[in-house]
């Protein structure tokens, strides 16, 4: 049973990775596809600041709704379980 806790937590980090390096590289191509339109545009900084901001908060949804799901979960097994709020290993 202990391998295959390893082989599962394994996958699961190497998804994570494999996730994040996705994002990493979708914010150099929007870098990219950014620089093309300011060098063809005479866009204004404010626009260029909103654009950035938009693309960093689209990265950021994924990570907000992983901090719900477990916020939720958390609060679920402490006003559920009989035991103490926080275990030993916290």
């Amino acid at each position: 049973m202990q391998s295959v806790n390893w082989a599962w937590g394994l996958s699961l980090i190497a998804l994570t990775i494999a996730v994040h390096a996705m994002g990493v590289v979708m914010m150099a191509i929007a870098g990219l596809a950014i620089r093309v339109r300011l060098e063809t545009r005479n866009l204004g900084f404010r626009y260029v600041i909103l654009i950035v901001i938009g693309v960093g908060d689209a990265l950021a949804m994924p990570n907000r709704s992983k901090v719900l799901r477990a916020s939720r979960s958390i609060r679920v097994t402490v006003t559920t379980s009989p035991g103490p709020a926080c275990p030993a290993s916290c």
